[in-house]
């Protein structure tokens, strides 16, 4: 049994050494070599990657995060500047996924060594990876910047030397959001853990990147999506500061920072918020602000000259008075509540009382059902049953005993609630509640818009960090709208606004003209149903600029019209970048309507290098000229870890077969092989287990 147990010893000392994840260690208060440390030195959290000498390990290497904002009408342009320092003796190459905005344009890269800067250039992907691969072999500084998702991008920096530091800054201009009265800017700070579905590709020699999942027949990029994860008790900080500058056009009635404490000031139509002091990147940030009452503009169009043509970027929020006038019609409603293993905690709170609070909103004559998914999907009733007090009292019990464990088997949820519709005589709506944390959203998006049929799709962003670049499209796929709750105080607010959408007729048959204008190319072509409280937003290209916009359609089964006068417009940077990064995203979306992708992906590249974008198949690689590191040399490669969203729990999103592969289950079982190795020893020797081990361990940790 002894040598069982040193057996196991062996295992989970050889797993655990080998998940790049190494115990709670960090340096000392001071050594001689400040880079390297042996386990039996430390004294608190950390992170360690192991060093040339064996038994010595390495730091990993740390980044500090700046994000600064300037909005200004309807778009805003930030710049978020990593800095990336290596305090190991080795040379290091950084890589870190990180999110942005799904509607992001990223214009510039910039890599600041001291007091030298260059600039990034845009060349189609498959060349700046060439380019960075080719520098990085030289000895070369050198940064890439890669899209993964619209809303997931790759930064890798190579060459970072012995206790330098190296500064990447990137640009990207975006829409702020308008929405029932008040308008928003948010940035994503952390990239969840996503699920990853379907039958890993092991035959492939490599993964085609370094993340803890294995790439899948459903999920091909898996390893480039799924970064390392912070585990509890590790002390590792990814701190972020933001700056933001405001400057609406409007008189601002109420301002207010939604997930962060910050100081604000503002005054007239300005605004300036501060975070000096650093906070994590464990959830989004957000802010919001209002107009005084009355103030808000009916229409806006900002305008921007690039390369001999006028890009135009219109906001037009139709009367609304006449949608509550109207009568509530009939509803068929399905309520989609995602109880995946990464809901656990906050987010499960916030979903229950979502839903619950959508049950209490419905009339005697609606019909509805409620499903929820994990690993599988269930339904509460076969088939929708009527309003009534016995049937909603005893979903919401059904509410009160769902529980968030398991994966995120969203296909067949998704089937489940756009299935065949035996109830005609109501408006059916489905409403989808969830955090999007999946990385199969190509595949998802394809079963909505083959299977939407008659149904309306409302998602329900929950959490801390929730996938919007899902979110949003799953709405847009299925002419509904996108809600974002981030706290359980803004569950009534926001599932009371969402509701007035579902119970008043919406807008549909929505068709826009620019008068005077001539050469448009407008993006949305198709423009999607206007529900209360939002706006039409368009952006468009044109060789001459429009003096006013003319919106018609069907209003309750009646004809519309709504006409606005643009008056003198004003200028913004950014809407050419803006008008391109939409243009591209529909040319994506023929993949999902019968269209090929590959006849769209020179007009996807062109695109993208006239304008300087990132996209699925460009990016943008900074390159140094001068060699730093000696053929010789070794250079080491470090992930950089990500924290977990707030209000997540690590076990059940890592402790979970099908949504924890890699790393974190290699250092579960370390220390599950050691317990037992533990048990074996107690249970049959009364000698001290620590000294009767410690030359084995020794062995390893010297």
């Amino acid at each position: 049994m002894a040598n069982q147990s040193v057996v196991l010893y062996a295992v989970a000392l050889l797993i655990f050494v080998h998940s790049d994840i190494y115990a709670n260690t960090t340096l000392p208060a001071a050594r001689e070599n400040p880079g390297a440390v042996r386990m039996s030195d430390v004294t608190r959290g950390a992170l360690l990657t192991p060093s040339t000498e064996p038994g010595m390990y390495h730091t990993m290497p740390t980044l500090h995060t700046n994000v600064r904002i300037r909005a200004h009408g309807i778009s805003a342009r930030v710049t978020i500047r990593q800095r990336f320092e290596n305090p190991n003796p080795d040379w290091l190459e950084g890589i870190y996924v990180f999110p942005l905005p799904d509607d992001a344009a990223v214009t510039r890269l910039r890599m600041v060594i001291g007091e030298k800067i260059i600039r990034g250039e845009i060349q189609e992907r498959r060349k700046a990876k060439q380019t960075y691969e080719k520098a990085k072999s030289a000895g070369v500084k050198t940064s890439l910047v890669e899209q993964e998702r619209p809303n997931v991008f790759t930064a890798s920096v190579a060459n970072i030397g012995p206790g330098e530091s190296i500064t990447i800054e990137l640009d990207y201009v975006n829409m702020l959001r308008y929405q029932d009265g008040e308008f928003s800017i948010r940035v994503p700070l952390v990239t969840g853990p996503r699920y990853i579905p379907g039958t890993a590709i092991r035959e492939q020699v490599r993964q085609s990147g370094t993340g803890w999942a294995l790439d899948t027949d459903l999920v091909p990029d898996a390893s480039r999506v799924t970064p390392p994860v912070t585990p509890p008790g590790l002390q590792y900080s990814n701190p972020v500061t933001i700056d933001l500058e405001l400057d609406t056009g409007f008189s601002i009635g109420r301002i207010e920072s939604s997930y962060h404490r910050a100081g604000i000031q503002h005054s007239g139509q300005t605004a300036r918020l501060q975070i000096d002091t650093p906070v994590e990147a464990d959830r989004d940030f957000e802010l919001t602000w209002a107009p005084r009452r009355g103030d808000v503009p009916r229409a806006a169009l900002f305008t921007e000259r690039f390369e001999e043509e006028t890009y135009a970027l219109l906001l037009v929020v139709p009367p609304g008075d006449e949608h509550t006038q109207e009568q509530a019609q009939a509803r068929n409603l399905t309520l989609v509540i995602d109880t995946s293993g990464s809901m656990q905690g906050l987010s499960i709170a916030q979903a229950t009382a979502a839903a619950s609070f959508a049950l209490d909103k419905l009339g005697p004559d609606d019909t509805f059902n409620l499903i929820q998914f994990n690993s599988s999907t269930h339904k509460l009733f076969p088939a929708a049953r009527q309003a009534t007090a016995e049937t909603i009292a005893r979903a919401q019990r059904y509410l009160a005993s769902l529980s968030a464990e398991g994966g995120t088997e969203m296909a067949g949820a998704l089937k489940a609630a756009l299935g065949p519709n035996a109830d005609h005589g109501r408006v059916r709506q489905v409403v989808f509640i969830t955090d999007g944390s999946v990385g199969n959203e190509r595949h998802l998006l394809g079963i909505i818009e083959d299977q939407l049929g008659d149904a309306r799709l409302f998602t329900v962003g929950i959490g801390s960090a929730p996938n919007a670049f899902f979110m949003r499209r799953a709405a847009e796929f299925g002419r509904g709208t996108f809600t974002f709750i981030g706290n359980i105080t803004e569950v009534s607010e926001k599932m009371s606004d969402l509701f007035l959408k579902l119970r008043f007729p919406l807008m549909t048959n929505v068709e826009v003209s620019w008068p005077g204008a001539g050469g448009v190319d407008a993006w949305p072509a198709r423009i999607p149903d206007l529900y209360h409280g939002e706006p039409l937003i368009a952006a468009s290209r044109m060789q001459t600029p429009a003096s006013e916009v003319n919106l018609s359609g069907k209003l309750a089964g009646q004809p519309w019209t709504f006409t606005a006068p643009l008056g003198a417009t004003a200028t913004a940077e950014g809407v050419a970048a803006i008008w391109a990064r939409q243009k591209i995203k529909e040319l994506m979306d023929r993949q999902f309507t019968g269209g090929a992708t590959d006849s769209n992906r020179q007009q996807i590249v062109d695109l993208s290098i006239k304008h300087h974008l990132v996209s699925r198949y460009t990016s943008l690689v900074a390159v140094d000229v001068t060699p730093v590191r000696s053929s010789t040399g070794k250079l080491y490669s470090r992930n950089i870890p990500t924290k977990l969203p707030h209000g997540w729990s690590y076990g059940h999103v890592f402790g979970l077969p099908a949504t924890a592969t890699g790393w974190p289950l290699q250092v579960l079982a370390g220390f599950t092989l050691l317990l037992v190795a533990l048990i074996i020893f107690m249970s049959k020797s009364r000698k001290s287990v620590i000294p009767g081990s410690r030359p084995f361990l020794a062995k390893y940790l010297r």
